[in-house]
């Protein structure tokens, strides 16, 4: 049974880290045993330590936020965005700033994010010795206190590559009994800070949280309120230079109030870019950027993914290019593919889902309704259809239906492992969409 100190808890996380905490798999539980074992204080007292204590130094805040937060990653995780790191974006920074750059990993965890940015660099610029790399700053920041001890010391056992190379690991790290040690001369371009996103007041010039190039953000709004995202999302606006570059994760591709961003699509993969003068793109704005909205579905698979080299145009090879081109904004085409599609397969719901996209992102809501209810009725577990239309009626303030279909959504991720890859959700697992949706069913 749910305590009222837990209640309290949970508000007091919420409004000091923007962490939502649901009471789930005894988790009350865990942390009363956390706080009377390592701290030896009772859930009540527990609380008033949080209450009267600052989140940045308190040993109790340090306990609970390292217990709450996600601590493990891997180096180099999500092929796709380090690709276009790698040939897009880390190329064009260095091109525009004559080799200076200052990066921000927010959210960094245990550091993998930052030194695999590092590796990155350094395979930009393998002619440049260390002392003549003083202009490349990177900058990486958690709430985890534990996890950043951690990032300092730069060692990692097997499980943190397993995405990696080999080879890379062989020439960016060193051997030791206790995992593998990073190498001093990639080790000492990141710089690791203590950061609350949520109260952290951004940009400050005083410290090293300003004027930066690229920020990356990955897999943390899912955690956040709608409220908290549209905070720090401005944060990260007012913390850019222009045109600098802002990268989430897949799965949290619809920030809220972040006004000063157009969203671009490189390689098939949507990023934020901090403009100029000009307002963001409107047409684009408008597939990603709803109130409460979950990530598009039309950038998908990666481009390396793509091999139409048959003769006869078969379904999967329309259905990629179809979703490419609605990215890019050429929906004529991507409606003539999404037709050809359609012939071929007319039973799968996909190719509606990326004219009912289409649709909506034209103005014509009512169609793109029509279009995701054909899906339904093609399959009625076709999941992405129940989420769009989700969205669609938050937009018409038509709370119960949209109650209803995220209810049904709900009902259909909940069946799926959660380590599982959801189908038009690129690099966005099950667990994690279970995250976002039980979120908005706790908002409406």
């Amino acid at each position: 049974m749910q305590t009222a100190w837990f209640d309290d808890l949970t508000r007091l996380v919420l409004s000091r880290t923007g962490i939502v905490v649901r009471e789930q798999d005894n988790l009350c539980k865990e942390i009363e045993s956390i706080s009377r074992k390592q701290l030896g204080l009772s859930p009540v007292e527990l609380l008033a330590e949080l209450q009267h204590s600052k989140t940045a130094s308190s040993r109790a805040w340090r306990e609970l936020l390292a217990f709450l937060t996600v601590g493990e990653s891997y180096f180099f995780r999500d092929e796709g965005q380090f690709k276009l790191l790698s040939e897009h974006i880390l190329p064009e920074l260095l091109a525009q700033n004559g080799n200076r750059l200052r990066i921000w990993s927010a959210a960094c965890s245990s550091g993998e994010e930052a030194y695999s940015i590092a590796i990155l660099i350094s395979q930009l610029l393998p002619t440049l010795a260390i002392g003549q790399r003083p202009d490349i700053q990177i900058i990486a920041s958690d709430v985890n206190q534990l996890v950043l001890e951690k990032a300092k010391q730069g060692i990692y056992s097997e499980w943190s590559f397993r995405r990696v190379d080999p080879a890379i690991r062989s020439m960016y790290f060193t051997k030791q009994i206790d995992g593998w040690k990073i190498n001093q001369n990639i080790q000492q371009m990141v710089k690791f800070y203590y950061g609350n996103l949520q109260e952290d007041l951004l940009p400050a010039p005083s410290t090293p949280f300003h004027d930066f190039d690229l920020i990356i953000c990955r897999n943390v709004f899912i955690y956040f309120q709608a409220e908290t995202v549209s905070q720090i999302s401005s944060k990260f606006v007012a913390c850019l230079k222009a045109p600098g570059y802002l990268i989430t994760g897949h799965g949290e591709l619809g920030l809220q109030g972040a006004k000063g961003l157009d969203i671009i699509s490189i390689d098939n993969l949507l990023v934020y870019k901090k403009n100029i003068l000009m307002p963001p793109t409107p047409v684009l704005q408008q597939i990603n950027l709803k109130p409460q909205a979950l990530p598009p579905a039309l950038p998908q698979k990666k481009q390396a993914q793509l091999k139409p080299k048959a003769p006869v145009p078969v379904f999967n090879d329309l259905l990629q290019q179809a979703k490419k081109y609605a990215n890019n904004g050429q929906y004529e085409l991507a409606t003539k593919n999404s037709h050809e599609a359609i012939k071929l397969n007319p039973d799968s719901p996909q190719p509606h889902f990326v004219l009912a996209q289409i649709a909506e992102v034209l103005g014509n809501r009512a169609e793109s309704k029509t279009i995701l209810k054909k899906a339904l009725y093609l399959d009625h577990t076709f999941l992405p259809a129940y989420v769009e239309l989700f969205n669609i009626y938050m937009h018409e303030d038509n709370k119960k239906m949209a109650e209803k279909m995220l209810a049904s959504a709900l009902d259909i991720v909940r069946l799926l492992p959660g380590h599982t890859p959801v189908t038009l959700y690129d690099e966005t697992s099950a667990s994690e969409l279970l995250l976002m949706l039980e979120q908005f069913q706790t908002s409406l």
